[in-house]
């Protein structure tokens, strides 16, 4: 999938968001951030809407699932150094 993407939202230490469009699919992805014991919590949140996505969502949700997971673990390795 290609899409073109806007960083939309960004409060340092604790948001960023942004929001991107697929052919008739358009996709909103929050990330909140906030302290805890064990060093910062992320929240990430997604919507899609438009085009086939109620279709396209049965197929491809563990896809986005799995992106979403590589995105954390890509920022918890850059956050070690």
């Amino acid at each position: 999938m290609s899409f073109e993407c806007t960083v939309v939202e960004y409060i340092p230490f604790e948001r960023i968001a942004w929001k991107g469009k697929c052919g008739d699919v358009d996709m909103y992805h929050a990330w909140l951030l906030g302290p805890c014991d064990e060093g910062c919590r992320i929240v990430t949140e997604s919507t899609q809407r438009g085009g086939l996505r109620w279709l396209t969502g049965k197929f491809v949700a563990k896809q986005v699932a799995s992106h979403h997971q590589q995105w954390l673990y890509q920022l918890c390795e850059q956050a070690k150094g």
